[in-house]
């Protein structure tokens, strides 16, 4: 499974935490994700934001000061392997709003954790996330859509508990051979 990397669930964070970790390309959507986020403190004013990965954080940086968020959003740039595992285990949910991917093999790695993924419904993470089991996904470039199910996951303890069980069955279905 996918536990060779370390990834297995740990003690999740007091206050409702959204987390994205991966790689920080415009294709990748993070702005997506702010504008998510706004919308989601509205709601759960007491959510907090974790953005980690390697790239360019120089237009995240910009937008967290511009929407007055930084005192809910850390930008973390690269992080260590254990540190990655470390916010994917603190994770309420694992946000995806990629245009794009390959496959989405962090969102694995946070279904290894016991976190849920709320994505895009697009290719690559229509496949790693199985919709209303293992996560959910949204309509692509919905941003409202996207806030309104952020929202859902972290306020409904029942589903995120269902999908957090999904998660680590479907996690654990795959290795790196």
């Amino acid at each position: 499974s996918i536990d060779q990397k370390g990834f297995a669930p740990g003690i999740k964070s007091e206050e409702p935490l959204i987390a994205y970790v991966g790689r920080v390309k415009k294709y990748k959507r993070l702005d997506h994700l702010l504008e998510a986020f706004r919308v989601v403190k509205r709601s759960i004013p007491e959510a907090r934001l974790i953005i980690a990965g390697r790239g360019d954080c120089a237009d995240l940086e910009r937008s967290v000061k511009n929407l007055q968020m930084k005192d809910w959003v850390s930008l973390m740039g690269e992080v260590s392997q254990e540190d990655k595992r470390g916010i994917l285990q603190k994770a309420w949910v694992f946000v995806a709003p990629s245009m794009k991917e390959g496959w989405g093999i962090s969102v694995i790695e946070a279904n290894a954790c016991g976190t849920p993924a709320v994505a895009y419904d697009v290719a690559g993470l229509r496949d790693s996330v199985r919709n209303d089991e293992t996560g959910l996904l949204v309509p692509e470039a919905d941003v409202v859509k996207l806030a309104d199910t952020i929202i859902k996951v972290l306020s409904d303890s029942e589903l995120r508990q269902r999908l957090s069980q999904n998660a680590l069955k479907w996690a654990d279905s795959f290795n790196w051979d």
